[in-house]
This record gives structure tokens, C-alpha cells and sequence, in this order.
């Protein structure tokens, strides 16, 4: 394993999307282009022994990311969404979404969770078919993990233990099993 890889083999999608960037202008060592600043910051993220697996794998989707955001010449543009539209809408089909442009934005950083709250959707029906569903973005300020919270209305006509028990129950179904497949990035909770 090289320096700019990690176990998780995203430093090899990473460097493709690094060498797939145009060649800086005459790049030299006090004064490097975009593509030699970010394969250095890749390299520099690879060797932090400071870093563990995770937040090396994090910092490393965030520069991929980056990497694929940077204007190439004669696109016209930043690189196209890795969401299709249609995903989008199936999701607006299912859920409501609260601040929809940061939900869209935390969907483009973390695709995975696209067919996850597609079959999420079906999960959370079987346990409550009368809830109204929501996404939202949240941040928590103690610790930085932003994440994708599926939010449910409560079921009125259920006391709060039995609504705890319906949610445990969910866990106990699928959540548990499926949640390792959400990167911690995703919740599921009430209103």
C-alpha cells in the first residue's frame, strides 16, 4: 500500500480523479497548479499518522470531491452532479425534504445513501404507516459528523412508550443490520 492509498482503496479513485485534471500551467515547486497542490494534500492526508482509518477515508472522499469540482477547460463548468435526477425525485416521492439544497448537497457528498433511504422508506412504513417522513441535514456542533436525519411525525394516537417501542422494533428488524451501510452519515428518529 502506498502512501497515497488507503485500505479502503479510495486513494486510487482519488489519484484518478487527480490525474484526470488538465496539466497546470507551467507548474514549478514554489509555485504548484491545482493538480500538484491536491495529489500533495492527498499524500499529505495518506501519511498523517495523526489521522485514523475513518477520518483518513473522510478526508479523502471530501478530496475527491474537490478534485471533481475543480473547472476543467472548455466544460463549461464544475464537473457533473454523480446524482441522476431521477434518483432525486424518487426521493421526493418518498420523503419531504427540510432545506432541500442542503439535503441535495449532503445526497451529491454521500450517493450510498440514496438506495439506503429508498429502502429505508419501506422499513419505517411496515412500523409506521402514518407517520409523515422527513430529511434534513444536521450538523452537530461537539463533534463533526454531518448527517442525514429521516426525521417521523410522532403517531398520535400512540403514548410515548409504544412509540419508543415501535422505533427499538425497527431497530431490532433492520436498522441495526443496515445501519453499518449508512457510513454513520444517516439517523432515524422522531420529530
Amino acid at each position: 500500500m502506498t502512501n497515497t492509498q488507503t485500505s479502503t482503496g479510495l486513494g486510487g479513485t482519488v489519484s484518478v480523479a487527480i490525474a484526470s485534471l488538465p496539466d497546470s500551467p507551467e507548474p514549478s515547486k514554489h509555485k504548484p497548479g491545482i493538480k500538484e497542490l491536491l495529489a500533495q494534500l492527498q499524500d499529505a492526508i495518506a501519511s498523517e499518522s495523526n489521522l485514523d482509518e475513518d477520518d483518513k477515508e473522510n478526508a479523502l472522499k471530501q478530496l475527491n470531491n474537490l478534485a471533481k469540482a475543480v473547472k476543467k477547460p472548455g466544460d463549461g463548468g464544475v464537473a457533473n452532479s454523480t446524482l441522476e435526477r431521477t434518483e432525486i425525485e424518487s426521493l421526493e416521492k418518498l420523503y419531504s425534504f427540510k432545506e432541500p439544497q442542503a439535503v441535495y448537497d449532503f445526497l451529491e457528498s454521500n450517493p450510498f445513501l440514496v438506495p439506503l433511504l429508498q429502502e429505508a422508506h419501506g422499513e419505517i412504513r411496515k412500523h409506521f404507516p402514518n407517520s409523515r417522513l422527513f430529511l434534513q441535514y444536521i450538523t452537530d456542533p461537539e463533534i463533526y459528523n454531518p448527517q442525514l436525519a429521516v426525521f417521523l411525525t410522532r403517531p398520535e394516537n400512540l403514548d410515548v412508550e409504544e412509540r419508543i417501542d415501535l422505533l427499538e422494533r425497527l431497530g431490532d428488524d433492520w436498522w441495526l443490520d443496515a445501519k453499518p451501510r449508512s457510513q454513520r452519515k444517516m439517523i432515524i428518529c422522531f420529530e
